[in-house]
């Protein structure tokens, strides 16, 4: 396994749930969900191709022929659960009849797992262009062209997935499951835990000004929420005599150096950190029945603590007594 099959299996798993929930039911609630789909996979196909999509019902208002458009690219798209022949060629024979200063190329953006394959041969009208093996995107079409992104993107596509539709993982689970990812994670090498130095309190937030991680201060606070979890795991452990919990605070910092060695970026650091974590709980083996969401939950809340208790990224310029 890899970090980037993970975010792919997850993302993949997550849109043909969502596409499948969609189609259970055309009325009630799920026909508003539908609407939710345009903005959902506007910003998706936004990040994947690098287009500039707007809705386009909040451009032109009650526009029922396409969804969304990219006004510098020419490029409709509409998004749509029904992905039959006769959408397509009733979608092309009404946009036959608007008028655009500038041919316009017409894409599908079918919420299904794979479109079928069409036996129509689709004549669009004179100003706009589509063909069908370029311009239908499935969530297997779509999934194609995710696997090939750089890992930067790809994480971002992830991270915008999980926020617009959600990859929740099941939280009665995460005490149990963050103790077994912090053992996963504590370097062979290490086996004598140096002293732990004084902890200086200090507001959170002048952090991350410091370290100009104004981006992440809602993901950050999120996962702040679960730290006490593993304060606890670590008291429990010195009670115990164990020394994991300071064994990996300890090798945070080298892991922080690693993640920095090729980037300034405050925000890609702290994900290349967020990678290398996930790489070596995948080399350990040992967490193969927990699924890939909690276990980057669980390096998430990691590394939040690992955070505010200055072991990685500058310590803040003002601080509290």
């Amino acid at each position: 396994m890899s970090v980037r099959g993970d975010y792919c299996r997850s993302i993949q798993q997550v849109l043909v749930t969502y596409c499948g929930s969609l189609r259970v039911d055309g009325g009630g609630n799920l026909q508003d969900e539908s609407i939710y789909a345009e903005n959902i996979f506007r910003s998706i196909l936004n990040e994947v191709y690098g287009w500039d999509l707007l809705n386009a019902n909040a451009a032109e208002f009650n526009n029922s022929v396409f969804d969304l458009i990219d006004r510098d690219r020419n490029i409709l798209i509409q998004v749509s659960k029904d992905s039959s022949s006769g959408k397509i060629q009733s979608t092309l024979e009404r946009l036959g009849k608007r008028a655009f200063p500038e041919p316009q190329r017409i894409k599908f953006m079918f919420l299904v797992e794979e479109a079928p394959k069409y036996k129509v041969v689709f004549s669009p009208t004179q100003g706009f262009v589509f063909d069908v093996k370029q311009d239908v995107i499935s969530i297997k079409t779509l999934m194609a062209d995710i696997r090939d992104l750089p890992i930067e993107r790809l994480r971002r596509v992830y991270d915008l997935v999980n926020q617009e539709i959600g990859i929740t993982p099941n939280v009665k689970r995460i005490p149990t499951c963050l103790g077994r990812v912090v053992k996963a994670l504590i370097p062979a090498a290490l086996n004598e835990p140096a002293p732990v130095g004084k902890v200086v309190a200090f507001r959170i937030d002048d952090k991350i000004v410091t370290n100009a991680l104004e981006t992440r201060r809602h993901r950050i606070a999120e996962y702040a929420s679960y730290t006490h979890l593993l304060t606890g795991l670590y008291s429990a452990y010195d009670a115990e005599g164990c020394s994991d919990g300071r064994l990996l605070l300890q090798s945070l910092p080298a892991d922080y150096d690693l993640a920095a060695k090729d980037s300034s970026d405050p925000s890609s650091i702290f994900d290349n950190l967020l990678d290398i974590l996930l790489d070596r709980l995948d080399a350990d083996g040992s967490l193969s029945d927990i699924d890939f969401e909690m276990r980057r939950h669980c390096v998430e809340i990691i590394l939040v603590d690992a955070f505010m208790r200055c072991r990685i990224f500058k310590g803040p310029d003002v601080r509290v007594s």
